[in-house]
């Protein structure tokens, strides 16, 4: 039989049907309108350097069928991060300011006074420290039991060793020559200012060690006698 009307040979082939284009809503199959694809958000830009989270991203496809879709819990329009929450909490640790150092005062630069001024050589200093603190009378109760000769504040052992560590004349010379604040002297130094001015120091406690030892010494001397 002869071909059909169109087919015969030289005849161009039939055009294609034309192509029909998938709706969103075919293309992501049977979805009630509730179940649209969201909107897609404009990520906000954080004010500070943020931590990276390590996390997998919800494709569109994925957050149709969510639960924040189908009970319309999600809505591009009026959605409203906590941006400054967000920050505190996972922001970086931000580096402290570098502050410029300031320059040296006066005091720093050399030409403030010492914390502590010391005049009498270490060796002395040492001893008369070790006594004084042994003692455990402050330095201004000694003063006063020498001058009021009192028994009740300095015993005769107490005045022994005092007498072993009182300051040469010429360490109250180098001591009294001090003329800054007293305060700044060592305790050393302060014990043998304070005890140094007064008069015929030496032989105020010589005869006091002897007034005190006197009755025990005769009771030594007076059975070989």
């Amino acid at each position: 039989p002869p071909p059909p009307p169109g087919q015969g040979r030289g005849a161009s082939p039939p055009a294609p049907a034309p192509a029909q284009s998938a709706s969103p809503t075919q293309a992501l199959g049977t979805m009630s309108p509730r179940s649209k694809a969201p909107a897609e958000l404009r990520a906000p830009v954080p004010s500070v350097k943020m931590k990276a989270v390590h996390w997998a991203k919800i494709t569109p496809t994925a957050m149709s069928k969510s639960i924040w879709v189908r009970e319309e819990l999600y809505s591009a329009d009026n959605l409203e991060l906590p941006v400054p929450r967000l920050e505190a909490a996972f922001c970086q640790k931000q580096p402290a300011p570098k502050v410029a150092p300031a320059a040296p005062s006066q005091e720093k630069s050399g030409l403030a006074k010492p914390s502590v001024v010391h005049i009498l050589d270490a060796k002395r200093k040492q001893n008369i420290g070790i006594v004084v603190r042994a003692m455990k009378v402050e330095l201004v109760t000694i003063r006063k039991g020498i001058l009021g000769m009192d028994d009740q504040v300095l015993s005769l052992e107490q005045l022994k060793k005092l007498e072993a560590i009182f300051p040469t004349a010429e360490e109250v010379e180098q001591v009294m020559a001090f003329d800054d604040d007293l305060s700044l002297l060592s305790p050393e130094d302060r014990f043998c200012r304070e005890l140094g001015d007064i008069t015929g120091l030496h032989q105020r406690l010589h005869s006091w060690i002897f007034k005190l030892s006197f009755e025990g010494t005769c009771d030594e001397i007076i059975p070989n006698i």
